[in-house]
């Protein structure tokens, strides 16, 4: 009898064994793959890239013409536009500007920029190049207290070190951000009157 008790112990363990196997083999079909990238938190793939759309409203502005584009982006971010010249070491910070101060974008709208009440204008013939920065969290950019209108002039080379490193960060380059930042340049053609 105790060669029988062993037996169907012996087969009711294989039978809860090769249960178990079998569960286990379909929870690790359904399981998601989880991926770690240094220096940054664990993200999922099924969790979209931040992806940002910067437009001009229109192909070319006259010289005195208000200026504005259009932003919209897959989730929530904090937005920041810099009108940056190279050639005289010089950045201003459009938006936020002292009018238009809340910059967090929700997903999926468009929101049109700058508003009626901090009008942006070029006074030459040319290109105006415009930076964006799209953050997940507030970003700590210092800008002086001297003003042009609404705008806020920046520090050249700090903005300049800022933008580098994040193109580092996301990808230079990539269409989509990784760690939660991206920057897109818009160029825009001033012509005259």
């Amino acid at each position: 009898m105790n060669a029988r008790l062993l037996r169907k112990s012996i087969l009711a363990l294989a039978l809860v064994f090769v249960a178990a196997s079998a569960i286990n083999v379909q929870a690790a079909g359904k399981q998601k793959e989880i991926r770690v990238e240094e220096g940054s938190q664990y993200q999922n793939d099924d969790v979209e890239r931040l992806k940002v759309d910067f437009k001009a409203t229109k192909a070319v502005f006259r010289v005195d013409e208000p200026i504005s584009f259009k932003i919209r982006s897959n989730r929530q971010v904090y937005v920041y536009v810099f009108t940056m010249h190279e050639d005289q070491q010089k950045a201003v910070q459009i938006f936020p500007n002292k009018y238009d101060k809340a910059n967090l974008l929700r997903p999926g709208k468009a929101v049109t920029m700058p508003s009626r009440k901090s009008v942006f204008k070029s006074d030459s013939v040319g290109t105006e190049q415009l930076i964006l920065i799209a953050s997940e969290k507030k970003l700590n950019l210092q800008h002086n207290d001297r003003s042009e209108g609404s705008f806020y002039d920046m520090e050249w080379k700090g903005l300049s070190s800022a933008v580098k490193t994040i193109r580092v960060e996301s990808g230079e380059g990539a269409s989509t951000g990784r760690g939660g930042k991206i920057v897109k340049e818009l160029d825009i053609i001033i012509k005259s009157n």
